[in-house]
């Protein structure tokens, strides 16, 4: 977002994106053995130009990065013991206690309105959905035909002939397993796997069938170049597309949706993960 303001070479630049590729690798969700070697070099140096560009000492969180390859390779990807969730559900008992205004027993208060919480998501069945669940804002879903589309033909044909004259709901917002996916958002689509950069799919149209599947008709995007400046990939767009279904999109190589921003009129693509 604002690395076309910073001019190239700029010493305390060079230093965030080797901090940011160590975040990359620190989300990521599968490596291997020369991956893990790389991201020590990567912490090694880190360290180093930090200390020779800010002229500071390093603390023992900095030090705990050295130990991070180490720990993947004992427990796996470093995402899965993340304990982002566990603060979020400190945050909410922190809120009880002090809209309580409980000075006797704040514990015992804490339990109780846990439990009473607890009980209201079990009798609601709130929080227990399967994987590829889907949720649709009932405000805005709309009905079109395909026959009134300009690829209208060519989407029914990507749907397994549809129907041109076949009722379909459309809508600019969806959420499946709790990930909420917009219209003109980014996705990693692997196509070939032998290409030196990943392929991308951009969201065109959102579309639920009347037997209440959810597809994303999306079109292929290209990765021309790495820019490091940028740490995002600069990305060409095809009139080739294609149509991913909601129960799928757990197999892809990262599910959640990114952001494709343009800058000089270039469209660049940044992963939020190592992949």
């Amino acid at each position: 977002m604002v690395g076309d303001l910073v001019p190239d070479g700029d010493p305390a630049w060079e230093v965030y994106l080797m901090l940011r590729l160590i975040v990359l690798y620190c989300c990521g969700l599968a490596f291997s053995v020369d991956e893990l070697q790389y991201f020590q070099t990567i912490v090694e140096e880190f360290l180093q130009e930090y200390r020779s560009v800010f002229a500071s000492p390093v603390t023992l969180k900095f030090h705990n990065m050295v130990h991070y390859p180490r720990v993947i390779r004992m427990l796996g990807p470093l995402y899965h013991s993340w304990v982002i969730r566990c603060e979020a559900k400190h945050a909410d008992l922190k809120k009880v206690a002090h809209s309580a205004g409980n000075f006797k027993n704040i514990c015992r208060t804490l339990a109780v309105r846990h439990q009473m919480q607890q009980a209201e998501r079990f009798l609601s069945h709130r929080g227990f959905d399967e994987v590829g669940c889907l949720y649709l804002p009932a405000s805005k879903i709309q009905t079109i035909f395909l026959h009134d589309l300009v690829d209208g033909r060519k989407i029914s044909q990507l749907l397994g002939h549809y129907g041109l004259f076949r009722e379909l709901f459309t809508s600019k917002c969806v959420c499946v397993s709790s990930i909420y996916y917009h219209t003109d958002d980014v996705l990693v689509y692997m196509q070939d796997q032998d290409n030196v950069f990943p392929d991308f799919v951009k969201i065109s149209a959102i579309y639920i069938m009347d037997d209440h599947q959810c597809v994303f008709v999306c079109t292929l995007l290209h990765a021309s170049i790495l820019h490091y400046h940028f740490q995002a990939y600069e990305v060409v767009d095809s009139v080739e597309m294609v149509v991913l279904h909601a129960k799928s999109l757990q197999d892809l190589p990262s599910p959640w949706p990114l952001k494709m921003r343009v800058v000089n009129e270039i469209s660049y693509v940044s992963l939020r993960h190592k992949i």
